[in-house]
C-alpha cells in the first residue's frame, strides 16, 4: 500500500520520468529536457488557482452592476454603428465620383 501511494506521489510529481514543468505566460510544457529559452522551470513549484468568492448582491447593486454593463455595451454599439455609417458615406462619396468621371453611356 505505502509504495503505491509513493509510487503515485512520484509519477504526479514529475519525478520517476524526469519530466521538466516549464512555465512562459500562461503556456506551461512538460518537457523530458531542460525548459527551452523564454520558459521558467517551475518543477516541484505548487501553482494552485485562486479562486475568490463573489460577495452576495443586493437587488438594487445587482441593477446597478447590470445598468452599467448595459450602458457599456450601448456605447460600444453606439461606436460601431457611427464608424459603419462613416463607412458607408465614404463609399456613396466615391460611387458618386467615379460615376461622375465614367457616366454610363445609353
Amino acid at each position: 500500500m505505502k509504495l503505491t501511494i509513493i509510487l503515485a506521489l512520484l509519477i504526479a510529481s514529475g519525478s520517476a520520468c524526469g519530466t521538466t514543468k516549464c512555465r512562459s505566460g500562461t503556456k506551461i510544457v512538460y518537457l523530458n529536457d531542460v525548459c527551452p529559452a523564454g520558459y521558467t522551470d517551475i518543477t516541484g513549484q505548487e501553482h494552485g488557482e485562486n479562486f475568490g468568492i463573489k460577495p452576495i448582491l443586493t437587488p438594487q447593486q445587482r441593477e446597478a452592476a447590470e445598468r452599467k454593463r448595459l450602458e457599456a455595451w450601448g456605447r460600444e454599439n453606439l461606436a460601431r454603428r457611427k464608424d459603419t455609417q462613416a463607412e458607408m458615406e465614404q463609399l456613396e462619396r466615391e460611387i458618386r465620383r467615379n460615376n461622375a468621371l465614367h457616366p454610363l453611356k445609353q
